[in-house]
């Protein structure tokens, strides 16, 4: 099976790669991403979705963030969308066994 290419969703905010995270800015992307783990847990995929995004434009430097966006990525048939935040999150950290895990479910 060939999937077509796809446009950038536009919740895949990427962060600001350049920009050190004060600990008042991972404090609160800690805070979205435990709200996230929650909706995750629940099923609600594309709010997860949102807490992730908004978890990154705090924190761009954190793999596991972008490794666990694209995981619900793939819980809403977007393995594209997956692929790209687990490249980024390879970037960041290129021993993330969590980003390796989640880009080939997206890949197969």
């Amino acid at each position: 099976m060939i999937l077509e290419p796809d446009t950038p969703d536009p919740n895949q905010e990427m962060g600001n790669e350049n920009h050190s995270a004060t600990d008042e800015e991972m404090d609160k992307s800690n805070d979205f991403k435990r709200e996230a783990v929650g909706l995750y847990n629940e099923n609600k995929y594309a709010e997860c979705i949102e807490k992730y995004t908004e978890a990154i434009k705090l924190n761009a430097g954190s793999a596991l963030l972008f490794a666990k966006r694209g995981q619900a990525f793939t819980q809403l048939g977007k393995p594209n969308a997956c692929i790209r935040d687990c490249n980024r999150a390879l970037q960041i950290n290129p021993d993330s066994a969590v980003a390796y895990k989640f880009r080939g479910r997206a890949h197969r």
